[in-house]
């Protein structure tokens, strides 16, 4: 199974977003989260060149249209590992972690590392 583990982002005590990390248009499969977080939601950003990162949001059909809502994930426990679902995971390229919302961002008391596990399909095509 082409399952890759890459190490970060982190984010720096006193801040509260990550470094971005080249996730080369692979899919995120689990977050493994760093001891000692602050208690804050983890919501994401995404850039497909690494230049300008924007606020990853979904868009759910209504009656009247679509509505998009931030992805958040209201809490995070302290080394754990997350399985994130498929669509939200899917041909990511630089993503950047932002320790709470875009309304609300929450700074981290030390430096937190996260490790993302990614599936990356071999070049025979598994």
């Amino acid at each position: 199974m082409p399952i890759y583990t890459l190490p970060g982002p982190v984010i720096p005590a006193g801040e509260f977003v990550s470094n971005a990390v080249d996730c080369g248009g692979h899919q995120i499969l689990r977050i493994v989260t760093p001891d000692g977080w602050d208690k804050a939601s983890l919501t994401f950003q995404l850039s497909p060149d690494n230049s300008k990162f924007n606020d990853l949001y979904h868009v759910e059909p209504t009656v009247d249209g679509f509505v998009p809502y931030e992805v958040i994930v209201p809490w995070i426990p302290d080394g754990a590992t997350l399985a994130m679902p498929p669509s939200t995971g899917l041909k990511i390229f630089w993503i950047r972690f932002r320790s709470g919302t875009k309304a609300a961002p929450v700074v981290q008391s030390n430096d937190r590392m996260f490790q993302i596990v990614m599936w990356v399909p071999d070049a025979a095509g598994g």
